[in-house]
């Protein structure tokens, strides 16, 4: 993937294009090329002349090193999605890293043979061909356009031939505005992983004075800065707070933008969605109640929970006696770094810590290191699944892992008119690729149970409704 930065000579020809060769400390003449620990950095130039000179990074990662080099989360490097994913081919984290090491010098605004330059506000705009942005298109306007950028945006689909997939959070850039290289190259290096919402490294304490260096002079006027320094260091409160006192954004500022980082936050806009409609029948405490209760009736010492997402149900099951063996498995990396710390793995005495591990994995696909577990839980996930991966899941779970028992909990569709100001035909959770209702549920579970030598019950979980029944419905699956 690749970013290229163009410099435009102003009217007053003050200035050649082609000294952006001296700012960068890159010789427009020739092709250059970095060692990088995740690959190869090249920096080149498709045009250089006196009006205009265009300077394009490119990176070629190794998804080998990549792996061999993972810092992150302990049990979470080797596998699937750290070979499998967007890295080789959007503009992430590691562009930041690559513009540090193949412009450090232009970074702190050093340029000892053209030092003039270096002070002024240049003609410069960028091209991001294929930027992520887990917030959409205002995000992008809303973190550039403050800075004085002019934005152009495309919105890109997931597939030009599946238009049902709706878009994907990729686009293609560009900003332009008249600013000292050194600028420039702070707001890409702080901005870009902010919009991916995701970096490729552990984030720790180092972090904060990175985020100082670069943003310090410009962070705390920006309106959205409590969202910046929130994403750029994961949402770790410890390190927030100690880059807002430093910045010093007030408490007040604080929380008047709670809101605005809730809405530009994906995954927690959807699940704050969920909630909100279910708060006033308590669901998700009733969830926890019912399937703990379940789970201390069955003969069982081993579960694992399928699609744990961030933990809540796992920290749950640390809290009964008889399980010796508890896992965790999820897609998303991200969700299982939020898990380790909802459930304060380091703070566990050692026997509960023991216990537990957290896996990364896909639920359609086998695996056999969630084989032959007394239990499965599967609570609120497979309505996140394509109907027709439903098969593939069933294989995986039913036919390989192969549990003495499954639970499965779903939303009942029927109930959803029951919630106040819900427009008929909407889903409960944005992210939901069905929702079903009873009868189609319990069809699903018996052909599960035909299929794969299982027999099945059903429970319900929450205030029934005489007409629309329970808010969710929930299948209890034995193996004979």
């Amino acid at each position: 993937m690749l970013i290229s930065i163009t410099l435009y000579q102003d009217q007053e020809k003050s200035y050649k294009a082609s000294d952006l060769g001296f700012l960068l400390h890159k010789n427009p003449n020739r092709v250059h090329e970095f060692d990088l620990s995740f690959g190869q950095g090249y920096v080149f130039y498709p045009v250089a002349n006196d009006k205009e000179c265009t300077a394009t990074i490119f990176q070629a990662l190794d998804g080998i090193d990549l792996v061999r080099n993972f810092n992150g989360p302990k049990g979470l490097s080797r596998q699937l999605s750290q070979y499998v994913n967007d890295r080789p081919f959007t503009i992430n984290s590691f562009f930041s890293v690559a513009i540090s090491r193949l412009f450090g010098t232009a970074l702190n605004g050093n340029c000892n043979k053209q030092p003039e330059l270096v002070k002024r506000a240049l003609n410069f705009s960028v091209d991001l061909p294929v930027l992520p942005s887990r917030g959409g298109e205002s995000l992008i306007q809303n973190l550039f356009e403050p800075l004085g950028y002019d934005v152009t945006v495309e919105a890109h689909p997931y597939d030009q031939s599946l238009s049902e997939w709706g878009m994907s959070p990729y686009f293609s850039v560009t900003i332009a505005g008249t600013k000292r290289l050194s600028d420039l190259l702070r707001h890409l290096y702080v901005l870009i992983p902010v919009l991916d919402n995701d970096k490729h490294y552990w984030v720790g304490f180092d972090e904060v004075d990175k985020l100082i260096a670069k943003g310090g002079d410009w962070i705390p006027n920006h309106p959205v800065k409590h969202l910046i320094v929130a994403r750029y260091l994961k949402k770790q409160g410890s390190l927030e707070r100690k880059a807002l006192a430093a910045f010093e954004v007030t408490e007040t500022e604080v929380k008047s933008q709670q809101e605005l980082l809730q809405e530009f936050d994906a995954e927690t806009q959807f699940q704050a969605e969920e909630d909100q409609l279910e708060k006033k029948v308590h669901l998700n405490d009733l969830r926890i109640e019912k399937i703990t209760q379940t789970i201390e009736q069955l003969d069982v010492r081993s579960v694992v929970d399928l699609g744990c997402g961030e933990g809540k149900y796992l920290k749950s099951y640390l809290k009964i006696s008889k399980l010796e063996e508890i896992t965790g498995i999820e897609v998303a990396s991200s969700a299982l770094a939020k898990a380790e710390q909802r459930l304060k793995l380091e703070q566990l005495p050692e026997r509960i810590r023991n216990k537990l591990l957290l896996l990364q994995g896909s639920l359609i696909y086998k695996d056999d290191r969630i084989k032959n577990k007394d239990l499965a839980t599967c609570i609120e996930v497979i309505e996140h699944i394509d109907e027709d991966r439903l098969d593939a899941f069933q294989a995986s779970v039913f036919g390989h892992a192969k549990p003495k028992y499954v639970i499965i909990t779903t939303p009942n569709v029927e109930y959803n008119a029951t919630f106040e100001n819900m427009p008929a035909g909407k889903l409960r959770h944005s992210d939901h690729r069905f929702e079903w209702d009873r009868k189609t549920f319990q069809q699903w579970c018996h052909d599960v149970c035909k299929q794969y030598n299982y027999e099945v019950s059903f429970d319900v979980i929450g205030q029934v409704h005489e007409t629309y029944g329970a808010p969710t419905q929930m299948a209890l699956f034995r193996r004979y």
